[in-house]
């Protein structure tokens, strides 16, 4: 009967929650906020709008993910002080006003602080809240419901992508940056109506972490984790951040760049989906290793034949094992430390995201700005991949440490 009529376990007030409304609002939360993965569709007319170079305009992509790592390491402190609703609205109306700071603003400045700093926070609270929406609504099956959540954060550019490519075709960057910021608001607004209906509260539950003493002094495999999650994220978002202008570097139009990022969203979908059903059936490590060879090759692939097809399977090819390792780590993390562990360990783990993404984008285009193309970047690129392979080979498989090992 459950499944059947949408609703949950009781709430804290002691009323069932309706399952479908909180659950929907967690994806729309998610695929507002996953627009930043289209960030490569406005590389080339933020550039042209505001008369800066590909690393300025790329800047902005680095900006957020900081960003975004910070709003992710305030959740719990947010949830505990505010209502899950009004908190889901204010991240939507607030990610809003930043879209709308980029559109109105005189100077590049401007478009780092609104679409960078106030939009990546917002977002990355958004992530983290709508992570913690799906558990709650969905205890019996955590790890669909946070797969829902967290793939419509990868897959959004499958929508976002042709849509923002039309828009620029017809409209100024910055009509298209306000367009945006009526997206977020309106999205925020119905996701905090649909969590107030839904009685979903993710207000953190008291009671600390079971530490079985058995890690203290033991760093070395967080160190592995910290360090291979760095350098798989270097190269995922490096091709990420940059997808639609690399095929373009190769002599692609516009049209074959968006085609490439909205297949990406698709692979990621697949992937996240595909990285956490592995996680339960084969060794993590293994897991982890074979998607970053996923991205060694594809890379490997163009760095030797840098053509346009080539170019659009390597950015789809990327997004499969990006969403490989995005659903890897946080089930590796529970079977090394324990579930009762794992989102202290994954908080902490998430900075090496927050730390490469940015470098990644950043990175991308001062080579692109020195050379021309991006071929030593996604040289650079096939190397971090693979230095992720190596790393997580040596990933111990199983064994249980206690949380200070982080």
């Amino acid at each position: 009967m459950t499944v059947a009529t949408g609703m949950a376990p009781p709430s804290p007030a002691g009323r069932p929650v309706r399952r479908v409304p909180a659950l929907a609002a967690a994806v729309v939360t998610n695929m507002l906020g996953g627009i930043v993965f289209s960030w490569s569709v406005m590389l080339a007319p933020t550039e042209a709008a505001f008369g800066v170079d590909r690393a300025a305009a790329s800047a902005v992509f680095s900006i957020s993910s900081i960003s975004f790592a910070i709003g992710m390491l305030s959740v719990a402190r947010l949830l505990s002080r505010f209502p899950t609703a009004l908190l889901s609205a204010a991240v939507g109306i607030g990610a809003g006003l930043g879209m709308t700071l980029a559109a109105v603003g005189p100077s590049i400045h401007f478009v780092w602080l609104g679409a960078g700093v106030v939009f990546g926070v917002t977002t990355g609270v958004g992530y983290g809240l709508s992570m913690q929406v799906a558990g709650r609504a969905w205890p019996a099956r955590l790890g669909l419901a946070s797969g829902l959540s967290v793939a419509a954060f990868g897959g959004s550019p499958v929508i976002a992508a042709p849509l923002l490519t039309f828009a620029l075709e017809n409209l100024p960057v910055r009509t298209v940056y306000g367009l945006i910021a009526l997206a977020l608001v309106t999205g925020g607004v119905a996701s905090g109506l649909l969590l107030r209906y839904s009685r979903v509260s993710a207000r953190p539950r008291p009671g600390p972490a079971k530490r079985d003493g058995k890690a203290r002094g033991r760093r070395g495999v967080f160190a592995l984790l910290w360090i291979g999650y760095f350098s798989g994220n270097l190269a995922a978002m490096l091709t990420v951040s940059h997808g639609a202008a690399m095929v373009v570097s190769v002599g692609g139009g516009l049209a074959a760049g968006t085609l490439a990022m909205m297949i990406a969203g698709g692979t990621n979908i697949t992937g996240r989906l595909l990285g956490g059903w592995l996680s339960d059936i084969a060794p993590a490590r293994l897991v982890l290793a074979a998607g970053a060879a996923i991205a060694a090759l594809a890379l490997g692939a163009f760095t030797l034949w840098p053509a346009v097809w080539i170019a659009v399977a390597m950015v789809a090819t990327v997004g499969l094992a990006y969403g490989m390792l995005t659903a890897g780590y946080p089930a590796t993390v529970a079977r090394i430390f324990g579930i009762e562990n794992a989102a202290r360990v994954y908080g902490r783990l998430f900075t090496a995201t927050g730390t490469a993404s940015p470098l990644a984008a950043w990175t991308g285009g001062l080579l692109y700005d020195a050379r021309g193309d991006y071929a030593l970047a996604v040289a650079c690129a096939t190397g971090a991949a693979a230095l992720c392979v190596g790393l997580s080979l040596l990933l111990p498989e199983a064994e249980r440490y206690d949380d200070e090992t982080a």
